[in-house]
C-alpha cells in the first residue's frame, strides 16, 4: 500500500465500523451480524487480492 492510500479491505472495515454507530433495532442487529460475516469473508479475499497485486507489480 502506498502512503496516503487505503486498501479495499481497510475501507471495508471502516464502513462496517460506521454501521455499528447506527444500530437501533433487533432487525438491524441481525443484519449487522450478517454484514459482519460477509465483511470478514470479503476482507480476506480483498487482502489476498492486495497481496497478489503487490506480487504482480514487482
Amino acid at each position: 500500500m502506498e502512503h496516503g492510500k487505503m486498501s479495499m479491505s481497510e475501507a471495508l472495515k471502516m464502513n462496517v465500523s460506521h454501521f455499528y454507530e447506527y444500530q437501533t433495532t433487533e432487525a438491524i442487529t441481525l443484519r449487522q451480524a450478517q454484514i459482519e460475516h460477509e465483511s470478514k469473508s470479503l476482507t480476506a479475499i480483498l487482502q489476498r487480492l492486495d497481496q497478489l497485486a503487490m506480487l504482480v507489480s514487482r
